[in-house]
C-alpha cells in the first residue's frame, strides 16, 4: 500500500550551515521508512555566502526524494523568507522549524500520530530552550489537549501556562508550529493585510488570523528544542511595536477584545518582550555578551527565572 505524505518541514535559512547540519540530521536520523513514506523537507535559502548549499547537497544524495532546497536570488529579509518557504509545501500539513532548533527524537513520530487521531488545523508543540545540543528530553506518552475554538485555548493557557517563557513562545516562536497548508494559504492568498510583509512575527499574522471555529492541538510532550537569546532579531525597539500589532491582530480578528484572561495574556508577554529589549539593547551598547561574562551569566539566568 503506497502511502501519501502528509507533513512539509519549512525551513527557512540565512549562513547558518553548521546549525542547519544539526537540524537535518535531528530530522532523518529519526525517519525509519514508515516516517519517510510520510514527510518532506523543505528549505529556503535567503542567499547565503557560507557552505549552506554544500550541507544541503549531502542529505540530498541520501534523500532526494524527501528534500527540497530552493536558494533566493537576492536576500528577502528573513520574515518574507518564513512565507516564502512555505509557499513550496506540498503536503497537508506545513511544520515551520528554524534552522538553529531542532526536534525532539521522537518528535515526527508522535506529531504523525496526533496528525491521524485528530486531523487538527493548528498544533502548538511544546517547547523546551536551552543551549545545549545535547540536551536529551524525556519521551512520555503520546497525551494532548484539543480545543475547538480560540476562546478555551486562551482560557487553557490563563489557567495552566501563565508564564512569560511559555506565553512568548506561543505567541512569537515560530518552531512549534504545525498548521493545516489550506488554511495558512487561503489566508495568505486572499491578500487581506499585507502586515506580514514588515512584521518580525509574520506567522503570527497568518496562523492566528482567525481560530474561532478551528481545531487547536497542544500536545503534553517537548517536540522542539529553541536555542535562546536568538540573535537574527536584532534586539531591536521594532519588536515591541511588531508584537503589539501581532496581538491586536488576535484580538480583532478572533472577537477577544472583552476577554480578560486575553487581556492579561497580552500583557504579560508585550511587558516581558519590553524588559527582554531593554536588557539586550544595555547589553549590545555596553558591548558585552553575557556568555563570556561570568557575572553577567549570572545576572542573565536570574532574570531569566524572574520572566518566567
Amino acid at each position: 500500500m503506497v502511502t501519501k505524505p502528509v507533513l512539509s518541514i519549512c525551513i527557512p535559512t540565512y549562513n547558518r550551515a553548521e546549525l542547519l547540519d544539526y537540524v537535518l540530521n535531528g530530522i532523518f536520523s529519526q525517519c525509519n521508512e514508515d516516517i519517510l513514506q510520510k514527510i518532506e523537507v523543505v528549505i529556503s535559502d535567503n542567499d547565503s555566502n557560507d557552505e549552506t548549499w554544500k550541507i544541503v547537497d549531502t542529505y540530498l544524495t541520501k534523500h532526494k526524494y524527501n528534500l527540497q532546497y530552493h536558494k533566493n536570488l537576492t536576500n528577502i529579509w528573513s520574515n518574507k523568507n518564513v512565507i516564502k518557504v512555505t509557499e513550496y509545501a506540498q503536503w497537508k500539513y506545513i511544520r515551520l522549524l528554524a534552522d538553529d532548533d531542532y526536534l525532539t527524537d521522537f518528535a515526527l513520530e508522535y506529531v504523525l500520530d496526533i496528525i491521524k487521531k485528530t486531523d487538527f488545523d493548528l498544533m502548538l508543540a511544546g517547547v523546551q530552550f536551552s543551549e545545549n545540543t545535547n540536551i536529551k528530553v524525556n519521551k512520555k506518552h503520546n497525551s494532548f489537549n484539543v480545543f475547538n475554538w480560540i476562546g478555551e485555548y486562551i482560557s487553557y493557557l490563563y489557567d495552566h501556562n501563565l508564564s512569560y517563557q511559555n506565553l512568548i513562545s506561543f505567541f512569537s516562536f515560530y518552531s512549534i508550529v504545525i498548521v493545516k497548508n489550506s488554511y495558512f494559504k487561503k489566508w495568505l492568498n486572499s491578500k487581506k493585510s499585507s502586515l506580514w510583509n514588515t512584521n518580525n512575527f509574520p506567522h503570527d499574522i497568518i496562523v492566528y488570523h482567525n481560530l474561532k471555529d478551528k481545531k487547536i492541538v497542544i500536545p503534553n510532550n517537548v517536540f522542539v528544542i529553541g536555542r535562546i537569546l536568538n540573535e537574527s532579531y536584532g534586539w531591536s525597539k521594532k519588536l515591541i511595536s511588531d508584537l503589539e500589532d501581532c496581538m491586536n491582530t488576535i484580538e480583532y480578528n478572533n472577537d477577544l477584545q472583552w476577554n480578560q484572561k486575553w487581556k492579561k495574556i497580552k500583557n504579560i508577554c508585550i511587558r516581558g518582550w519590553k524588559r527582554t529589549i531593554c536588557l539586550w539593547i544595555l547589553l549590545k551598547k555596553l558591548k558585552i555578551n553575557y556568555k563570556t561574562n561570568k557575572f553577567l551569566k549570572k545576572i542573565y539566568y536570574f532574570y531569566k527565572k524572574y520572566l518566567q
